[in-house]
C-alpha cells in the first residue's frame, strides 16, 4: 500500500494478507483442540509456533497451505490421554481475546489444563462482520444479539453485548463454563459483567470475571485458572453421576 504500488497489486497483498489471517487461526484452532488432548503440551506448542513462522515468510498460496496442512498433521499425531477434556467459552474485550501477551496467554494455560477454549471471537470473524458487511463468511452476530435478549437488549458499548449473548449461546451449546477476560476498568466488560450471574443462574453454566493490568501475576491467574476448572469438572462429575443414576433407575424399572 506504500508508493509505486498499483491498485491491482495493493488488491493482491490485501487477499493475500486476508489468506494468512485465515491460515494463522487454523493454526489457532488446530493448538485449542489439539493441546487439552495431549500430555505432549510443550510439544504442540512449539508445533504450532514453527507452523506460524512458516506461515509468515510464506510468499505463495502453496506454501501457505502447505505449512498449515504440516502443523495440523504434526498435531493431530502427538499421543493423547484418556483423560476428560473441558469445554470453555472465552468471552470479554476484543483484543484482550485475541492478544496472549494482553491476558497472560490464558488459551495455553488453559490447555495445559486439559481444558479446549472456544473464543468468543476471531479475528477474521471481526473483519468480516465489521469491514466486510458479512458476505465473505456466515454470521452469526444476528443469533448472538438474539442470544443475549432478555438479559441485555441493547448496545452497551464495547462488547459488553457480544459478551452475554455469546455465555447464553455457549451455555445453550452444553459447555461447561465461561470465562470472562478484559483490560481492567473496561465500562462495557463491567456492564456485562453485572449482568452475567443472572445468564449463570437462569442458564445453569459457572462464569468467572477475569481483568487484566499491569499489576496482574502469572501465579495468581493460574491458581484463580486451576481453581475455576477444578469447579465445574467436580460439578460436570456429579452431573454424570446423578444422570448414571437416573438411567439405572430407567433400566431397573424403578
Amino acid at each position: 500500500l506504500g508508493q509505486n504500488v498499483t491498485l491491482w497489486e495493493s488488491i493482491k497483498a490485501i487477499k493475500f494478507a486476508w489468506k494468512k489471517l485465515n491460515a494463522v487461526e487454523k493454526m489457532e484452532k488446530g493448538l485449542e483442540y489439539y493441546l487439552p488432548r495431549t500430555d505432549c503440551k510443550d510439544e504442540a506448542q512449539t508445533i504450532y509456533e514453527q507452523a506460524l513462522a512458516v506461515i509468515d515468510k510464506a510468499n505463495s498460496q502453496d506454501e501457505l497451505w502447505a505449512a498449515v496442512q504440516a502443523g495440523l498433521k504434526e498435531l493431530t499425531i502427538l499421543p493423547g490421554h484418556k483423560r476428560t477434556v473441558l469445554k470453555i467459552g472465552l468471552v470479554g474485550e476484543i483484543y484482550t481475546i485475541l492478544e496472549p501477551a494482553s491476558n497472560y496467554d490464558i488459551c495455553r494455560s488453559l490447555g495445559n489444563l486439559d481444558v479446549e477454549i472456544t473464543r468468543s471471537v476471531y479475528l477474521s470473524e471481526w473483519i468480516n462482520e465489521h469491514l466486510m458487511g458479512g458476505f465473505i463468511k456466515k454470521s452469526s452476530h444476528k443469533k448472538i444479539v438474539s442470544c443475549a435478549q432478555p438479559y441485555l437488549n441493547y448496545w452497551v458499548g464495547g462488547h459488553g453485548l457480544e459478551t452475554v449473548g455469546c455465555t447464553v449461546d455457549f451455555a445453550r451449546r452444553q459447555y461447561d463454563g465461561v470465562i470472562q477476560i478484559g483490560p481492567l476498568t473496561c465500562m462495557p466488560e463491567i456492564v456485562a459483567q453485572t449482568i452475567l450471574p443472572v445468564v449463570s443462574e437462569k442458564e445453569h453454566i459457572p462464569c468467572m470475571t477475569m481483568y487484566f493490568d499491569e499489576h496482574s501475576g502469572q501465579a495468581g491467574i493460574i491458581t484463580r485458572l486451576e481453581a475455576f476448572v477444578d469447579m465445574i469438572a467436580r460439578r460436570r462429575a456429579g452431573k454424570m453421576n446423578i444422570e448414571g443414576g437416573k438411567t439405572f433407575e430407567l433400566l431397573s424399572g424403578s
